[in-house]
């Protein structure tokens, strides 16, 4: 899992750099979508684990929710000035401050997340993990066209 998470921290590094400086808008609504897809797929691993159909391994959940908190932090680059489109509303950037506090308090809990893994207490991470999923819901209801 440290070679993944040494990897997926050089990608982050890397796309950071790149993500600033975007070709087109097409280009930075497709990394804003690809990053939220893979961010939700690692998400979604856990949703059995919470729903107790899969066995609770501690060591197993505390490394997928490593890799969600360092994919937590790739999708925003993408939301730079002049990248309206895709699904995103534009009140993205009419009320940027309000968007800025609901990806603040998504960081927030995903951190809660991993400190509820690293304590390897089930319960806690079920908690914690609701709360994740609520700051996605809150984002996706006020930023994201339905579709």
């Amino acid at each position: 899992m440290k070679k993944i998470l040494g990897a997926a921290c050089m990608v982050l590094a890397a796309s950071s750099v790149q993500a600033q400086s975007f070709q087109s808008t097409d280009d930075a609504i497709a990394y804003r979508q690809g990053a939220f897809q893979v961010l939700a797929a690692h998400v979604g691993r856990l949703r059995p684990v919470v729903r107790g159909q899969v066995p609770y391994n501690a060591e197993a959940v505390e490394d997928v929710v490593e890799l969600i908190e360092t994919l937590a932090e790739l999708p925003w680059a993408g939301f730079g000035p002049g990248t309206e489109g895709g699904n995103s509303k534009k009140d993205i950037w009419a009320n940027n401050k309000a968007f800025e506090d609901t990806r603040t308090q998504f960081i927030v809990n995903v951190k809660a997340l991993k400190e509820a893994a690293d304590k390897g207490d089930l319960e806690l991470v079920k908690k914690s993990f609701n709360e994740v999923g609520q700051s996605c819901r809150t984002c996706h209801d006020n930023f994201r066209h339905k579709r």
